[in-house]
């Protein structure tokens, strides 16, 4: 597990806790009208002086404090966008204004731009940007577009995304992929629609308004939003028959799904890593291969199509217990805050897998379905196989989307998020897969044809006969009826912050 360098490595944590809690500060709506100077360059007859006051959220200073000021330290060369030839020095003091307006959220965000961004080829003097505010000044500094200010309008939205909590509407439940003639209801969402009506997990559905449930995915798909629908419904430990009338509702829905294909193949779909509590897709993974290891046989399947990523404390842990005790995941170059300067600086770093998990499931032979959506945390999970297990494991489908970065998300009074991109990751030996991604084993169309060679691959790699595969065949418009409500409750990959480390980052 990647360990943070210093204690004040927790430092804006208090950024995103307080900032939803409500503080002290009196956010206000201001324009950049003049304040204590935040950028101050002297000279002297020794050389250049740089002396920067900055405004910081609630939590960021030690109790009691209200201003402290970093040691003064040497710089190896001018600031970014300055000139000024021979000896530079700087010294950082950071404060709690009386008030945060928009020259507190400029001063701010830059502080945190200038810290945290490891890309720093666009970066200038901020005075130079300090007419456009915080938006353009994120625009100026941005290497790519996930470095990004959210202003408040979107905080709502956001907040959600970042606590993997956003919902859509669904009915809430998954469908067993087999037998055929039915369809099993393998796990009814608790507090979902569906849930509410009476649906339990193993009841079969018989028909939706009328037509054969078995046959009729695509219309209780494409044909039901807004209007109640009628479910028949059998509960095979009675044999009742009950009709029920379900209504789509919000509800969030579990970013994993787990089942066995026919065969006893094990199968594990992710569709975001999310690491909130009660939710946390690592603690899902956890559940459901204890169950698999006692219902399934042979290699199981990971789906990771259109996995965008999320919580790499998350992937780190299921990647975790997939591979021996101790090997290396992946390698970070990543930026740090020096607490003795307020600076920031980078270091190399290497994730470990972690001794904590209390479940490892080494010598699991994999396959694992991707496709161009399939990024970030994504892409670390596969790399971590792949260079663990060797030929363990086989990747199917298509070629990787390439986020070899990573973001903090940063919460500020007037409700905006700052994200910054404040990591490169790539594989321990493998060539880096940014921007390029990572080429499967396999190039396979997206769709059935995917789910099926996984199949059976899983059903050979269990000692089973091609023969008799095709007697077997799951329905796979019940897999994908699965994929997609998985999918509709999907958040951009972000990272909640939790004790396990103290950024929203993805």
């Amino acid at each position: 597990m990647l360990i943070p360098k210093n204690p004040l490595r927790q430092l804006f944590m208090g950024v995103w806790l307080l900032a939803f809690a409500g503080c002290e500060f009196r956010p206000v709506s201001s324009g950049l009208e003049a304040r204590a100077e935040p950028y101050v360059i002297e000279q002297s007859t020794s050389g250049w002086r740089l002396k920067t006051e900055l405004p910081v959220t609630p939590g960021s200073l030690g109790i009691g404090l209200y201003s402290h000021s970093g040691t003064e330290y040497a710089l190896p060369q001018p600031p970014e966008g300055e000139s000024g030839k021979g000896r530079w020095v700087r010294r950082n003091t950071w404060y709690y204004p009386q008030s945060w307006g928009a020259f507190e959220e400029y001063w701010f965000g830059w502080m945190l731009l200038d810290i945290y961004s490891v890309d720093r080829s666009r970066h200038v003097s901020p005075l130079s940007t300090q007419a456009s505010g915080t938006g353009g000044l994120f625009e100026s500094f941005a290497s790519d577009h996930f470095t990004a200010y959210y202003p408040p309008e979107y905080f709502d939205q956001l907040q959600d995304f970042l606590q993997g909590t956003a919902s859509d509407s669904v009915f809430g439940l998954f469908f067993r992929p087999w037998p055929r003639d039915t369809l099993v209801a393998s796990r009814v969402d608790p507090g979902s629609a569906a849930w509410h009506a009476g649906v339990r997990d193993g009841d079969r559905l018989l028909r939706f308004d009328g037509r054969w449930a078995a046959t009729s995915l695509g219309y209780l798909r494409d044909s039901t939003r807004g209007k109640s629908v009628a479910f028949e419904v059998r509960r095979p430990s009675s044999g009742l028959v009950s009709n029920y009338a379900i209504r789509r509702s919000a509800h969030v829905m579990p970013t994993l799904y787990s089942d066995t294909l026919p065969g006893a193949v094990g199968y594990v779909s992710i569709s975001q890593f999310v690491s909130t509590d009660g939710i946390a897709t690592d603690d899902l993974f956890r559940s459901a291969a204890i169950w698999l290891e006692a219902n399934s046989r042979g290699p199981w399947i990971l789906d990771l199509r259109a996995n965008g990523g999320g919580a790499i404390a998350a992937a780190e842990r299921i990647a975790s217990m997939l591979v021996p005790s101790g090997a290396d995941l992946v390698r970070y170059r990543e930026r740090f805050l020096d607490p003795a300067t307020l600076a920031g600086y980078e270091s190399m770093d290497t994730a470990r897998a972690s001794d904590s998990v209390d479940r490892r499931l080494t010598g699991r032979s994999i396959v694992v379905l991707q496709d161009s959506n399939t990024a970030s945390a994504s892409e670390i999970v596969i790399s971590a196989l792949r260079e663990n297990l060797g030929a363990s494991v086989r990747a199917l489908g298509d070629t990787s989307y390439g986020k070899g970065i990573g973001q903090i998300y940063v919460s500020t009074p007037l409700n905006g998020f700052m994200a910054i991109t404040c990591m490169h990751i790539d594989p321990l030996r493998e060539p880096a897969y940014h921007l390029v991604g990572i080429r499967p084993d396999d190039i396979l169309p997206y769709g059935d044809s995917t789910i099926a060679k996984a199949w059976e691959i899983s059903l050979a790699g269990a000692g089973r006969k091609m023969a008799s595969m095709a007697a077997e065949r799951p329905g796979f418009d019940a897999m994908a009826w699965n994929r997609t409500e998985l999918r509709k409750s999907g958040a951009p990959p972000l990272w909640p912050a939790t004790s396990r480390r103290p950024y929203p980052i993805r």
